[in-house]
């Protein structure tokens, strides 16, 4: 598990890194499983779109499987899917 970084971010207003980081630290372990939840599928669409711009053709699973391709690596995301998700 990776930890917050203790320095403030360069681009970040100082008191609003602060509010943040009380923020989070106010939050019950639910929500913030829940933030956590919420980020991983804002990424994930992300990657989608990013997907779709280099292969506007691609089908719905072929868009999955990129994209499990992106995250687990080729081998794990091929021996899932069955078949390269491109050529």
């Amino acid at each position: 598990c990776r930890r917050m970084p203790s320095a403030a971010p360069t681009d970040t207003d100082p008191n609003v890194y602060r509010r943040q980081v009380e923020r989070w630290r106010s939050m019950t372990a639910l929500e913030r499983a829940e933030f956590a939840d919420c980020l991983s599928v804002d990424v994930a669409a992300i990657a989608v779109a990013g997907i779709r711009v280099d292969r506007p053709e691609a089908s719905p699973e072929e868009l999955r499987h990129e994209l499990a391709r992106r995250r687990y690596g080729k081998t794990l995301a091929d021996a899932a899917y069955g078949t390269p998700a491109r050529t």
